[in-house]
């Protein structure tokens, strides 16, 4: 615990505010050697619990690889697993079919801008994200900061924005990949893969959290492989052309003629919805954080991490997709008709490179799998989570080997939605599910920027000493709000789009597509806080900065050092077990370590199961 200037008790603060604590065992506030009292003294350290079994000054400390402070899942997603995800997380429909129809309406330049200011906010916002879940690694995600921080009527709207975005994310991933695998058969339709897709999808979920880790690590392997393969191939055109194509060197002359801009302050507005969507999904690295086995390491570097993906893959990989595909060509997908092939796949087919589009396409399958398959964890995850605190059916909120069942039956139940494409005018459901996410994600990712002022501003009144803070955003509190500014912006750009439509006259369907997402949200938030003024009698919609507590499973500095001991100490035990010795060559010990990430664990469980029976 950060002991606050003064020694003021802080140790029960938040307990009659209304803010409802995070999901963190009881033993979370044993995490530290002391306590202050009223008196100012120090309380005495607490005895050791049964599923301690080291300590820092006597006092208990949770060990990192239980699941007594993560709601109940198992930590089970490791470091390797979670480099890959940052790397390659969330890069699926929003980026690889959905740019498409981004330059079409807008422009490359339009779409190079867009992407690079929200990008530039998503970093900020995983900084802010980062920050508080190194100090509170809890289940639930953002939203139970929300509701710590900020409120639980928030919280509440918060949280379920978070799962309804989810559940529209995992059909919209399956219209896609439908449109997607049509490029090499025409005859095929859409609806023929959801099922066989979703058993795959219900396969992995069931296995828990490790195997999630892994299918992501190897499909993040490959979107990661698959985009920088197109920046080189498009580097190659853009200076000096290819025998196969008859355009030559392209330079930049599609950014003159068909325009760098097109559709003019309309159609800069209108590619706000599609960086939205495409960018969503890059905070769920904080709902991972409940099972990772050193969360106060891993965010840290994921947040990192993804500042190099977005500035790369997305901002690089659009810049160079300009350059190759004109904004005007009619094979790009327009606002109202639904998913089309991949602007990735155009490329390579307009440089008359049949093998490449086909690599391409691949690799864009593979990326939709993998959005689905998060969406899959993240749904199911954030649904237990927000149902086991009371804030949403409690069978919802039930475990059965550490895998929400009952969470995953609603996901997969919803899934089937991807089916409305089998109707008449059914590839609306693409432009439907992309404006729906899009207005989501602005909304999670203001409610982390706010939850982090507003965590910042409690400590500031509350005269906790920060340097204790584990790792802090490099962009501070101010980036939190910049962060706020452009979700604003974001917003307002669907509504604005949405009354001044582009290129045509009103049209109320496409208004309500357009703008739906907000009044859904602002209707969730003021039930619950109508819901919460008759039942309870809580008239207050936020907690006051004195009140919230900061005390409850707040990791420190002390926490991290022993914490990474321990973990020190258990790979070193590992290695011991697998035969490694220090007094190898540079040489060897490399190739050692690059065989046990090739073995992928199974190995040493199949060594343990062995002894086992011996």
């Amino acid at each position: 615990m950060i002991t606050p200037v003064g020694g003021d008790d802080v140790s029960g603060r938040g307990s009659a505010s209304g803010s409802k604590p995070s999901d963190i065992s009881s033993s979370d506030s044993e995490l530290d050697a002391s306590k202050p009292t009223p008196d100012g003294g120090v309380s005495q350290p607490v005895e050791p619990t049964k599923s301690s079994e080291d300590s820092i000054g006597g006092a208990a400390l949770v060990r990192t690889e239980t699941a007594a402070s993560n709601g109940g899942f198992s930590r089970d997603i490791t470091t390797r697993q979670m480099f890959l995800m940052a790397a390659g997380g969330s890069i699926g429909a929003g980026l690889f079919v959905g740019s498409g129809q981004a330059l079409h309406v807008g422009g490359p330049a339009s779409l190079v801008i867009n992407f690079a200011i929200c990008g530039f906010m998503v970093s900020m916002t995983m900084a802010s994200l980062g920050e508080m879940a190194t100090s509170y690694p809890v289940a639930g995600a953002f939203y139970d900061y929300t509701v710590r921080f900020v409120g639980e009527t928030a919280g509440f709207a918060m949280g379920w924005n978070f799962v309804f975005n989810w559940l529209i994310v995992l059909p919209f991933e399956l219209t896609t990949i439908g449109a997607q695998l049509e490029y090499w058969d025409p005859t095929l339709r859409p609806w023929w893969f959801i099922i066989p897709f979703m058993v795959v999808l219900a396969l992995v979920s069931l296995k828990g959290a490790k195997w999630f880790g892994e299918v992501e690590h190897w499909l993040g392997l490959c979107k990661a492989v698959s985009l920088m393969t197109f920046i080189c191939f498009a580097i190659a055109l853009t200076t000096t052309g290819a025998a196969s194509d008859s355009r030559g060197a392209l330079g930049a002359r599609y950014w003159h003629r068909p325009g760098a801009f097109l559709n003019g302050f309309q159609g800069f507005l209108a590619v706000f919805r599609v960086a939205g969507m495409s960018y969503g999904g890059t905070e769920m690295l904080g709902l991972t954080a409940a099972e990772c086995r050193r969360p106060h390491r891993v965010m840290p570097m994921a947040t990192k991490i993804v500042f190099f993906r977005l500035i790369v893959f997305y901002v690089g990989g659009l810049l160079m997709l300009g350059f190759l595909v004109p904004a005007d060509n009619p094979n790009l997908s327009a606002v109202g008709h639904g998913a089309k092939y991949s602007p990735f796949v155009l490329a390579a087919n307009l440089a008359n490179q049949p093998a490449l589009a086909n690599f391409f396409n691949a690799m864009i399958v593979t990326a939709l799998v993998s959005m689905a398959n998060a969406a899959v964890f993240a749904s199911s995850r954030a649904l237990q989570a927000l149902c086991s605190k009371g804030m949403g059916p409690r069978t919802l909120g039930e475990m059965r080997r550490g895998i929400p069942v009952y969470a995953l039956a609603v996901a997969f139940a919803l899934a089937l939605l991807a089916f409305v494409t089998a109707a008449p005018g059914g590839g609306e459901i693409f432009d439907w599910l992309l404006s729906l996410s899009a207005t989501s994600n602005y909304m999670t990712w203001a409610a982390i920027c706010y939850s982090h002022v507003r965590m910042r501003k409690a400590m500031a009144v509350q005269r906790w000493d920060r340097g204790q803070i584990i790792w802090r955003s490099p962009f501070g509190v101010w980036g939190s709000y910049v962060g706020l500014a452009v979700c604003g912006c974001g917003l307002a750009a669907q509504v604005v789009v949405a009354a001044w439509p582009l290129g045509r006259g009103y049209d109320a369907k496409a208004v309500t597509r357009d703008v739906i997402g907000i009044p859904f949200i602002l209707a969730i938030f003021g039930g619950y806080a109508i819901h919460q003024k008759w039942r309870k009698g809580e008239r207050r919609l936020m907690v006051p900065l004195a009140e919230i507590d900061l005390a409850t499973g707040f990791r420190n500095k002390e926490y991290a050092r022993v914490a990474d001991e321990e973990a020190a100490k258990e790979k070193e035990l590992v290695l011991d077990v697998l035969g490694y010795q220090k007094e190898w060559s540079l040489i060897k010990k490399a190739g050692f370590h690059a065989k046990q990430q090739v073995n992928l664990g199974w190995v040493y469980t199949l060594r343990k199961r062995l002894g086992k029976k011996e």
